[in-house]
């Protein structure tokens, strides 16, 4: 793919992913309003959490890293039709496959929560469990989407697989205002199934996929059975890594009513930026790569894998530094102001927004690290060494509990946030390690480079910001960041130069 139609596919991806986390924000806003950190957000937070984990893993999570690059490689030995087959021979194993994980939540629901949120009270578990079973069929319907959002990634055609989330969010705050019963976890929990089939529906009638030809799906199972090999280790790197957001809820169980709630709902922000920026830009960077590696063009490969590194370095660091000095601001605004502006009723309170931005600034702690990680991911997945990323996430599991054991009796909710986030740095340490061992990808001196600069330039905009200037919150955010990003824009104009002679 050509470096300008790279760079528009790049932004245009992350333009519709905004927009789409933009309204999920706004679906975020109305769930706290309908239900505040009470015992049925508890509980709503705890069946979502579960059916999305499922999601995640069962999901484009873990098909993508290994569907991608063989796509590529067949469409690249053996011709597009050929390539269109083996994606239907993979559409329907996975329709199967989300049928069966779908019902098995549904029949376990009760005996899957109460063994993971042991600590739950009667009430808290029988919401959640009744909130599950109406869930669960949407593990179905986004295992069947994710394979068709795969397809329109492949084929450079990311609004439909940028945007569709749309629908899950506008589903959700519609049941959420309009549905009939008084259980508003109820409302929401039909949301969630109406959103997700929606997604389903929109993506497989907009997928260029052609029609299926069962004589010739039959001469891919041997493709199909080495997606499924190289899958297992990706699946498993995605249980035990998605295990670390299960691990979080199940030591918050035993703590005050809304923590539950309140970690979720600071996941959930911290989603924002990884959504934005990690997903986006790995939709639009992982099937070049993928094509470049198919294609053996190591000088082309590695160029890329650069320019993906800078990009997101240079987008997400100044984002991280404003969400560490402004988090609590930003949660009182988002979440308390504006709603009060709109006339909408919140059942968030001072103390629960409090909790939530407590949360928050312990998870913000490795955020240019997490919006990294999902590339250095994706290079294993490319270059077919998929038991790397599912050894690291087994050890950072491992990690994440005995943190949270040495923590939570000591910092409570902030611990357990901490706890993650140590686990998060560990992990890309790993990482970065494995990388430049196996000759996959080394930091050159230009990165480097750039990278302190930049730290430089956080570092001393925010001591200037923090002695000079005292303005409200959203006029001291639009000062730092211009003041940033001219700074930002005159490294940029010295690298130009010093590239050029």
């Amino acid at each position: 793919m050509k470096t300008g139609g790279t760079r528009r596919n790049l932004f245009q991806s992350i333009f519709f992913t905004l927009l789409s986390r933009i309204i999920g924000f706004f679906r975020t806003m109305v769930e706290t309003m309908l239900l505040g950190l009470s015992l049925f957000a508890d509980g709503y937070q705890a069946s979502f959490r579960l059916t999305n984990f499922f999601r995640e893993v069962f999901g484009e999570g873990a098909l993508g890293g290994v569907f991608t690059p063989m796509y590529q490689e067949i469409e690249e030995e053996e011709g597009q039709e050929s390539a269109r087959q083996f994606f239907w021979c993979v559409f329907l194993t996975f329709s199967v496959l989300g049928l069966i994980f779908s019902t098995l939540i549904f029949v376990f629901s009760e005996e899957i929560l109460t063994t993971w949120l042991k600590d739950f009270q009667v009430e808290q578990s029988k919401k959640a469990v009744e909130y599950t079973k109406i869930m669960a069929p949407y593990l179905w319907f986004i295992a069947m989407a994710s394979c068709c959002m795969l397809l329109h990634q492949i084929q450079g055609r990311f609004i439909f697989s940028s945007i569709h989330p749309v629908l899950f969010s506008v589903s959700v705050i519609l049941f959420g205002y309009f549905g009939g019963q008084e259980d508003q976890g109820l409302n929401l929990s039909y949301g969630v199934l109406t959103g997700g089939f929606a997604q389903f529906l929109a993506l497989f009638l907009t997928a260029k996929s052609g029609l299926p030809k069962f004589e010739k799906i039959k001469e891919h199972f041997h493709h199909l059975a080495r997606l499924l090999r190289h899958l297992v280790p990706v699946f498993f790197a995605l249980v035990v890594q998605r295990l670390n957001r299960l691990v979080d809820l199940y030591f918050a169980s035993a703590l005050p009513f809304g923590t539950v709630a309140a970690l979720a709902y600071s996941v959930i922000l911290i989603n924002v930026p990884l959504g934005i920026l990690a997903v986006a830009s790995n939709n639009v960077f992982y099937p070049v790569i993928s094509k470049l590696k198919a294609q053996k063009n190591i000088q082309g490969l590695n160029e890329q894998i650069e320019s993906a590194v800078l990009f997101l370095l240079r987008i997400s660091l100044p984002f991280w530094m404003v969400a560490l000095l402004y988090h609590q601001e930003a949660v009182q605004t988002l979440f308390l102001t504006i709603p009060k502006l709109l006339g909408f009723e919140t059942k968030l309170t001072l103390d629960g927004a409090k909790l939530l931005s407590e949360c928050l600034l312990y998870y913000l702690i490795p955020l240019p690290v997490m919006i990294l990680l999902p590339l250095y991911v994706r290079l294993f997945h490319a270059h077919w060494k998929t038991r790397i990323p599912a050894l690291i996430s087994a050890i950072a599991v491992v990690i994440n509990i005995v943190l949270n054991l040495l923590l939570v009796e000591r910092m409570a909710h902030k611990g357990i946030a901490l706890a993650s986030s140590m686990t998060v740095l560990f992990s890309f340490a790993i990482y970065s390690i494995l990388l430049n061992a196996h000759g996959i990808y080394t930091p050159t001196f230009r990165v480097l480079k750039q990278l302190l600069i930049r730290f430089g330039l956080l570092i001393s905009t925010s001591a200037i910001f923090h002695i000079l200037v005292h303005q409200n919150a959203v006029v001291e955010v639009f000062l730092w960041c211009f003041v940033y990003f001219c700074l930002e824009y005159l490294v940029q104009w010295y690298f130009s130069t010093d590239k050029r002679q």
